[in-house]
């Protein structure tokens, strides 16, 4: 198959979330101008932005997402998610919905980095049923718990 060129996987990802958004009561839309925020939710009178990365499983056996500093530090906050969208060649798709302070405490800590930017790696076990980042931290109470955003 011809690859698919990263700005449609990355808008595909947007519209999945979007999606799931939807299925749990969001109000949801994708910004004109994405200045390191791609969706703004809504529910029960609260706003919530939300940056997308989507990431297709490597040949190495990981997902790779980069976030630049300057966006990761300009929109750093409590009301922020990153959700890393982790799509395999089945078209089984994965979801870390995880708080922008989350991330941040491990950028302070030192199990993320990178000199631009953060250079997350997630890794699924052979069954692609728990997940590890980076340093090898579970992450599996973010995968698919969309109830974190609130």
């Amino acid at each position: 198959t011809t690859p698919v060129s990263n700005n449609f996987r990355g808008k595909a990802g947007e519209h999945a979330v979007m999606a799931e958004l939807l299925y749990r009561g969001f109000n949801s839309s994708l910004m004109a101008v994405d200045e390191g925020i791609d969706i703004v939710a809504s529910k029960n009178n609260e706003y919530f932005h939300i940056q997308v990365k989507t990431s297709a499983l490597g040949a190495n056996g990981k997902y790779a997402f980069f976030i630049k500093n300057a966006a990761f530090d300009a929109n750093n906050g409590g009301k922020v998610f990153y959700v890393l969208v982790m799509r395999n060649a089945d078209g089984a798709t994965k979801f870390a919905v995880i708080p922008s302070v989350q991330l941040a405490i491990h950028r302070e800590t030192g199990v993320l980095g990178g000199t631009n930017g953060i250079s997350l790696f997630v890794t699924p076990d052979e069954k692609g049923r728990s997940f590890t980042m980076n340093k090898g931290q579970n992450i599996d109470q973010f995968i698919n718990n969309f109830s974190l955003i609130r």
